[in-house]
């Protein structure tokens, strides 16, 4: 198990945590039937993902699942009085890196192997391009009272690929006839 940024999340689960876990049928995934991921699990795409500028919003438009991510550049944007599957997005800049701080994120599964997430979670993105712009560095901060002993970072990359580009996406529901 643990297939979620190498599985570091589920060390730090507490025993009520622990028991969705151990009651999680991967067979009965919404993930299976084309169902959407959330934050932060869509952050681990392997879909085209990209970032275009709007006014003081910056849109993160992600392939899988055709998702869009809105992240608020205005410092004094307030989030709705409801939880969303992406939750509330405020960035800002520090130096080169993006740095964005998302809460009110609705209670759903953190990975693929049941790890459960609470409305308390919030998560700190800071995305780094490097020098030549080629490779985009991700570091997560994750903290959940709910349903994690301790605050942890996970991270990741994404390569620049000119020729690729954010397409419709087409979902495959995936079957399963054995058990």
């Amino acid at each position: 198990t643990g297939i979620f940024f190498d599985g570091k999340a589920q060390a730090w689960l507490p025993p009520p945590a622990q028991a969705v876990v151990a009651k999680w049928d991967p067979f009965n995934n919404e993930l299976l039937r084309c169902g959407t991921k959330g934050m932060p699990l869509i952050m681990i795409t392997p879909a085209p993902v990209e970032f275009v500028r709007e006014g003081d919003r910056i849109l993160m438009r992600i392939e899988e699942y055709d998702s869009l991510r809105t992240i608020h550049m205005n410092p004094t944007a307030q989030p709705p009085g409801k939880t969303s599957q992406f939750g509330f997005s405020r960035g800002r800049f520090d130096g080169r890196t993006l740095v964005v701080e998302t809460d009110h994120i609705r209670k759903q599964t953190f990975d693929p192997d049941g790890v459960p997430q609470s409305e308390s979670m919030k998560l700190v993105e800071r995305f780094t391009p490097n020098a030549d712009n080629t490779r985009l560095d991700y570091r997560i901060t994750v903290t959940d009272p709910v349903n994690f002993t301790r605050s942890f970072d996970l991270t990741r990359y994404f390569v620049w690929k000119p020729e690729m580009s954010v397409a419709p996406y087409n979902c495959l529901e995936r079957k399963w006839n054995q058990r």
